[in-house]
């Protein structure tokens, strides 16, 4: 009788009635992901376990990684719940077992976001075993053999990148020390591995522009933005990222990121076109491997891109902070000039203050600040926390002492940019103190040496990473040596950026400056 006398009292408006027949469904949703998900106990925000959008927005907004590391500044857990099923953890412990035992968890699908062409490359496919095949073929390339073969090559390359700095310091001014440093990289990535050089180098100096003389910038630069801004939809389902992806294409895309876009296609199909399978390059040990020379061609846009873009950010950001911090150019510089002394084909990673500055350099260039999902295999993880885990105070948190169980699916993460900035690993962590790195006592060390993880970690890190490391190692001795920076000061108190999953410069310049 109560219900028969109820129903013709609702609203006859279908929008209304559509809400309040919803309300039940979605009071159930919020009490289950509040108080029955297997992630309840786990402390986060309350929002954030009701609902993706506010960390989506801040991922779009380049915030989402300072904000997440403020989480950890004030909560005395080493994991937080950060999405109705995933979590975020702030321990180093954490980071073999996510990464690198027995390969790793598998990929998060938001990484086949970064798909090219369509193709998975090596960083966003999610299979191991598609990915191990392509590696297999080109892993000689970045052997500590092959590297040293190719090291006079390498030198000619870095010669170049100083002799542009000597340019920008003779006209005086301001130059623009990521444009000279992405230079550099696109010409290490393309000569060494591709076999010819894209001429990034030879690009720079100055030309006729609106205003009059400015300084020329790489023609590759609009394609390297135009991937790092696509950067701000990683986290989206693939779908979405699709369609947003073309409507800001449709509404962005500029003449000058078309034709760089295309000068970059051009130039590696024409590589790919020319290659031959024995001659040892990227793209003709892909091709022998089996490839079609439409995937070759992605593949190599890929490494084109991601070589560009971190070392361009790590030596640029090397340059700036010695000339902000005279004192560390000082001590580096009679390292590195008195080793030069002793033996003139001095090991740059020997010296142990320069390779310090380098850690620091890595430890806060950015390149890449945001978290790298993985999904909990079949059969859950049980996560133990390190018993002296601390994030903003010296003393152990009383939440190490506990463990936490995440069931299969659970979408887990470690951040760059909070392990980073660690304020028990590494205190003071915004400052740019290269003696951290030898002052510290070796236990203490060990932590930061395993926190450290500017290129990830594990079997699926930058394949890169050792021929990045050797570029950045020659090419910051050689611009200490060369005393290009004598003078020099940075322009800015700080090199703001936008924190998408790679950083993108706000400005697009990092600068120093001669007066």
């Amino acid at each position: 009788m109560a219900l028969t006398t109820l129903l013709p009292s609702l609203p006859s408006d279908p929008i209304y009635t559509t809400l309040l027949l919803l309300l039940p469904f979605t009071l159930t949703l919020i009490l289950h992901r509040l108080l029955l998900h297997p992630l309840s106990p786990i402390p986060g925000p309350l929002l954030l376990k009701l609902t993706r959008l506010p960390l989506l927005h801040l991922s779009y907004l380049g915030r989402e990684s300072t904000y997440l590391t403020t989480l950890f500044t004030h909560s005395p857990s080493p994991i937080l719940r950060i999405g109705p099923n995933e979590v975020l953890i702030a321990d180093g412990a954490a980071l073999a077992p996510i990464y690198s035992t027995n390969g790793g968890f598998p990929k998060a699908p938001c990484y086949r976001n970064f798909d090219i062409e369509g193709w998975p490359s090596l960083f966003s496919a999610l299979g191991k075993e598609y990915r191990a095949t392509r590696a297999k073929s080109v892993l000689p390339l970045f052997a500590t053999k092959a590297l040293r073969e190719g090291e006079g090559r390498l030198r000619g390359t870095v010669a170049g990148f100083v002799q542009r700095l000597e340019g920008g310091k003779r006209r005086g001014g301001k130059v623009d020390v990521l444009d000279a440093a992405r230079s550099l990289a696109v010409d290490v990535v393309t000569g060494y591995l591709f076999g010819v050089s894209y001429g990034g180098l030879e690009e720079g100096g100055m030309g006729e522009g609106k205003g009059g003389k400015e300084e020329r910038k790489l023609s590759a630069s609009e394609f390297v933005n135009a991937f790092v801004g696509v950067g701000r939809f990683f986290f989206l389902p693939n779908w979405l990222f699709v369609a947003l992806e073309k409507v800001s294409q449709y509404l962005f895309e500029t003449k000058e990121t078309v034709e760089s876009m295309g000068r970059v296609d051009g130039y590696v199909r024409r590589l790919v076109e020319e290659a031959n399978e024995e001659d040892g390059t990227y793209q003709a040990r892909m091709l022998k491997a089996g490839l079609n020379k439409d995937e070759v061609a992605a593949q190599c846009m890929d490494l084109m891109f991601a070589g560009t873009d971190s070392s361009g950010m790590n030596l640029s950001t090397f340059c700036w902070q010695l000339a902000k911090h005279a004192e560390v150019y000082t001590k580096v510089k009679s390292e590195v000039l008195e080793a030069k002394r002793q033996e003139p084909n001095y090991d740059p990673s020997s010296l142990p203050y320069l390779r310090s500055c380098i850690k620091e350099t890595l430890r806060l260039s950015m390149a890449n600040p945001t978290r790298l999902p993985r999904v909990v295999p079949t059969g859950g993880w049980l996560y133990t926390p390190s018993p002296d885990y601390s994030f903003s105070k010296p003393s152990p948190s009383k939440q190490a002492s506990r463990s936490y169980f995440l069931p299969a699916g659970t979408l887990v993460s470690v951040q760059i940019h909070t392990m980073h900035h660690n304020h028990s690993v590494f205190p003071d962590p915004y400052a740019f103190k290269p003696e951290r790195w030898l002052d510290s006592s070796p236990e203490h060390l060990d932590k930061m040496n395993r926190d450290l993880i500017p290129f990830s970690l594990g079997s699926r890190q930058c394949i890169a990473r050792n021929l990045a490391m050797v570029e950045l190692n020659m090419a910051c001795a050689a611009t200490v040596e060369s005393g290009v920076l004598d003078g020099a000061r940075n322009v800015g108190e700080k090199v703001e950026i936008l924190e998408w999953f790679n950083s993108k410069v706000e400005g697009e310049k990092i600068e120093i400056e001669y007066v």
